[in-house]
């Protein structure tokens, strides 16, 4: 993800794994992505010279508790001793920072939060126009190999067995491209889906749809998705309707109030589509293909939706100004600002806008650069 950045500016990039960090541990995938993404793109962008270096350990506290240990180091601007605590204050930016290249200064204590919740704590060592070192501590259960092998093994999911009853599902989610994207997932395997860009659509789709499971987005305009739950819930037919919460909330307070308000299970954003498909069959009970199994029909394999592959045969229609665009957006990992770029684009080039949002999704960023490399104009 990083490599294009560190060559553009001739930066040494060196990673350094101890030998007792475990293959496989439990925790927050996307938050620890998302500190690292944060922390590392802080070091390229404010290091001309030198290099960056994220080294990765394990710690044992005298409880026994365990903890992953990254501390990524750069050899950049660093910061002034006195206004080391100021960059993990929301909207707080050191003079530094600010006059180099600017920003919203949510990025540190959004790594701060994370850490938190993660039961870890993240420190900053650094030194005015030497260099800065970030160490963050993440507290983790180590990992069943058996697991993780038995669920790769399974393979990517194409479709539904054959012989089953059709479950319709509504994805209640007030942005456009998520919304899509999630649809176009559900769809591609065979499910019945309707979308609702808010509660009270949710509510009144319900009413003829008659939805076997819902997706409900919880922060959304005009109704929320809590709202929208406890009155669907109280309907005949919403008894009987399984909803899972979607929301970009990890707190188990908020957990426990999406229970307690009908909400029968919870997903944390940004999701994995084996998340979905699996929370799918635990409540609806359906069997799936998968593209590693025998399936006689190739051409369903050929045409699978989930092929995140980012087609090439458009390149020279596509204006040069707008790739461009995206490569400065992609660089500089702003994630929103990305996602509104490709909005652009999804009249004409639908299939590519939601590949290209896929992957911002995903955080590989370095796929989308891959592809933006290969314009040859």
């Amino acid at each position: 993800m990083f490599q294009l950045h560190t060559e553009q500016k001739n930066l040494q990039f060196e990673l350094s794994i101890h030998t007792t960090v475990p293959s496989y541990i439990v925790s927050d995938e996307s938050k620890i992505r998302q500190i690292l993404i944060n922390l590392l793109g802080n070091a390229v962008k404010f290091t001309e010279k030198g290099g960056i270096f994220l080294r990765v350990n394990v710690l044992k506290s005298k409880s026994l508790d365990t903890y992953l240990i990254f501390e990524v180091e750069d050899t950049g601007i660093g910061i002034a001793e006195d206004e080391i605590e100021k960059v993990f204050k929301p909207f707080e930016q050191t003079k530094e920072t600010e006059s180099h290249l600017g920003g919203t200064g949510l990025g540190l204590p959004i790594c701060k939060e994370y850490a938190h919740l993660l039961k870890g704590k993240i420190n900053l060592y650094s030194k005015k126009g030497k260099g800065s070192l970030f160490r963050v501590e993440i507290q983790y259960k180590e990992g069943h190999v058996e697991n993780i092998e038995e669920k790769q093994k399974k393979g990517h999911f194409i479709g539904l067995e054959k012989g089953q009853p059709p479950k319709r599902i509504l994805v209640v989610e007030d942005i456009p491209e998520s919304r899509r994207l999630l649809i176009r997932l559900l769809e591609s395997v065979g499910f019945d889906v309707r979308g609702a860009n808010n509660g009270q659509d949710a509510i009144e789709t319900c009413e003829f749809f008659q939805p076997h499971l819902i997706w409900m987005d919880i922060q959304m305009p005009v109704m929320d998705g809590i709202e929208a739950t406890k009155r669907i819930k109280n309907t005949e037919i919403g008894k009987h309707t399984i909803i899972i919460a979607l929301s970009a909330s990890t707190f188990e307070d908020d957990r426990k109030h999406f229970i307690e308000n009908g909400c029968d299970d919870f997903l944390s954003k940004p999701y994995q589509e084996d998340d979905i498909f699996e929370m799918i069959r635990k409540y609806l009970s359906v069997d799936y293909i998968y593209k590693d199994n025998n399936v006689s029909d190739q051409s369903q394999i050929d045409n699978d939706l989930s092929d995140d592959t980012l087609p090439t045969d458009m390149m020279n229609d596509i204006p040069i100004d707008w790739v461009k665009s995206l490569y400065h957006n992609v660089m500089t990992l702003r994630l929103n600002d990305t996602l509104d770029h490709i909005k652009k684009i999804s009249n004409k080039y639908p299939d590519l806008a939601r590949k290209l949002a896929k992957k911002v999704n995903d955080f590989k960023f370095d796929d989308i650069q891959d592809w933006i490399k290969s314009v040859k104009r």
